[in-house]
């Protein structure tokens, strides 16, 4: 390598040409095989047009680069242009476009189950009433009503993923709210009372945080998903860990929700925010993909950072007004 411009140099994050040259063709490639790739079809071809794949800055940071290069004799030119940002907004385009199809199939199939599961469960009822009902009958009544409540919650909760209600904006304080949040969770009957005795709980809110607008409703069952699974992963007892800081530079509050439990596998935790993806036997994996809609809506953004066995991390940020996007992104 003898020449490398600013707009090069500001990519790779060298601090100068003279530390760039003696890298190679580039810094360092993420696959291996994308060096070979390249030199092979300069050598066949004696040019590559728009290749793009992942590259490795001095500082360990993975980039998005579509490179067009030519050679003639021993020397090789090209230009680069970096698309992390682009790609990043492609992917989120087709993840709006893929719930926007998901939405829509589930309000119908929502609808048209909703409207005879209804039926059923008035005549169930009505038949539990009957006086020639003997009292066997009645609790296996009873047990096909509960499963039909819980048929109904199911669908309830689809439509509200699919079609969610227009957030209700007021301000509010995220600390009060989060208090509030991890105070009822802890009482939720479906955690035993040795689990719920067995969690240390550590709140270390900023006292100085700003107030947002956002629907303080909303906000509350964004949070409760994330601190139920944080209590559900830590059966045998552990520590829940929330923290909320305010970084003026770019104008966010940040919230960490944090436990000590078993961790996500990297499998699950890639997709963990997608509908019907989820580590419990007995739940429904919509809990998170409804958090982070809910959070989108509010202008934020949330990540996860997790292993089996090291415990699991929520980040969420939150504009404190309207900001780009890209300025409020999760990096993990």
């Amino acid at each position: 390598m003898h020449y490398v411009n600013d707009a090069l140099l500001k990519i790779f994050e060298f601090a100068s040409t003279e530390e760039m040259i003696g890298t190679g063709v580039l810094p360092g490639y993420k696959n291996p095989g994308d060096r070979e790739i390249l030199i092979e079809n300069l050598k066949r071809t004696g040019k590559v047009n728009n290749l793009e794949f992942e590259a490795i800055t001095k500082k360990g940071e993975t980039k998005n680069i579509l490179l067009s290069a030519t050679l003639d004799g021993d020397v090789i030119s090209g230009m680069v242009m970096y698309i992390t940002e682009h790609k990043q907004t492609e992917k989120a385009l087709q993840r709006a476009e893929h719930l926007k199809m998901l939405g829509e199939l589930v309000i119908g199939l929502a609808q048209e189950i909703r409207n005879p599961l209804a039926g059923i469960q008035v005549s169930v009822e009505t038949l539990s009433k009957e006086v020639f009902t003997s009292e066997e009958d009645r609790e296996i009544i009873l047990k096909i009503i509960n499963e039909i409540k819980r048929i109904d919650l199911l669908l309830k909760n689809l439509l509200d993923f699919a079609r969610p209600s227009k957030p209700q904006l007021t301000p509010v304080n995220m600390n009060d709210i989060l208090d509030k949040t991890i105070a009822f969770s802890l009482r939720r009957p479906s955690f035993s009372s040795n689990t719920v005795t067995a969690i240390n709980v550590l709140k270390n809110f900023d006292k100085n945080l700003p107030e947002i607008v956002a629907d303080p409703i909303q906000l509350q069952q964004a949070f409760m998903n994330m601190i139920l699974n944080a209590i559900d992963a830590m059966q045998d007892g552990g520590t829940l860990a929330v923290k909320t800081s305010y970084d003026a530079e770019l104008n966010v509050i940040q919230i960490a929700i944090s436990d000590t439990g078993r961790g996500i596998d990297e499998k699950v935790r890639d997709r963990i925010f997608q509908p019907f993806v989820t580590t419990k036997t007995r739940r429904r994996g919509l809990g998170l993909a409804i958090t982070k809609r809910l959070i989108e809506e509010h202008g934020g953004d949330i990540c996860v950072e997790s292993s089996p066995g090291k415990g699991t991390t929520f980040i969420i940020l939150f504009p404190i007004k309207q900001v780009r996007k890209e300025q409020i992104t999760c990096l993990v």
